[in-house]
């Protein structure tokens, strides 16, 4: 490591606890180490406002950060980045309509497409929602950070969704109807509750990057039985009415909310 690694590492680490996470600041960071600039080159170019771009920029500055361990990533012959599909443009209901009739899909397949456009919309607006959250106050950090966390959640379904599309398109493999299981209070949500939400002691960055994930997922469980009495997302909204159980999950929101921020802290900590 030529240049001052050590003084670019602590901007970095400052970029990551920000939370807000500017992406031009986060691209001068790593453009001014010159660390990978083939990678960093490719999310400058697809730019702040594509979404595939905003996750790697996050990816390559923890790559940096870990570099504190493992000095000979930086050694390592860099690769051009493969291409990464863009996400597809949002249609209106008719246009999906037309789609699946042009695309002869089953209704099964109808319903896989319904669902990812109508994610693909929601994770548009949570963005924008977030983007336009100003200020590092205590109250702006945990609401943007509630959004980003939905976000993740929900880039996690369409991901899901899009992978049973290719292998029908690809292998004529129709999915089972468990892929849209209605799961009221059910035994998801009961395990949500047994589980000790603590960090492992001797968790490693992956073990914490796991339960991340697995946390994300109880989130937005808990997040769904506010907005629709049931653990995966209807398509109309169905709100917990007032009352014990609605202030149960509310906490449980809270709870698990503040966990991934403890969980993303001791990530830092360890990188």
């Amino acid at each position: 490591m030529t240049k001052d690694y050590s003084a670019y590492r602590k901007q970095a680490l400052k970029w990551i606890d920000n939370e807000k996470r500017t992406f031009k600041e986060g691209l001068t960071i790593l453009q001014a180490y010159g660390y990978k600039p083939v990678a960093v080159g490719n999310v400058a170019r697809r730019g702040e406002n594509n979404d595939f771009a905003k996750r790697k920029l996050i990816a390559l500055m923890y790559e940096f950060i870990r570099l504190w361990h493992r000095p000979s990533m930086e050694d390592q012959d860099e690769k051009p980045e493969p291409e990464v599909k863009e996400d597809p443009a949002p249609l209106a209901e008719k246009e999906i309509n037309d789609l699946c009739d042009e695309q002869g899909y089953p209704e099964i397949m109808r319903r896989v497409i319904h669902e990812f456009y109508a994610l693909l919309e929601e994770r548009r607006k949570l963005h924008a929602e977030a983007a336009a959250i100003e200020g590092n106050d205590p109250d702006s950090v945990n609401k943007r950070k509630d959004l980003l966390d939905t976000v993740e959640s929900i880039s996690e379904r369409m991901d899901y969704l899009w992978a049973i599309k290719t292998k029908f398109e690809q292998d004529k493999v129709v999915p089972g109807e468990d892929i849209f299981e209605v799961k009221k209070e059910d035994s998801s949500a009961d395990q949500d509750d047994k589980e000790n939400d603590t960090i492992p002691e001797g968790a490693s960055v992956d073990d914490l990057k796991t339960l991340k994930k697995n946390t994300n997922t109880k989130l937005i469980r808990a997040r769904n039985m506010l907005d629709y009495q049931q653990t995966t997302k209807a398509e109309t909204t169905n709100p917990m009415p007032e009352g014990p159980k609605r202030v149960k999950y509310e906490k449980k929101v809270e709870a698990l909310t503040a966990f991934i921020k403890d969980i993303d802290y001791k990530i830092v900590e360890l990188s």
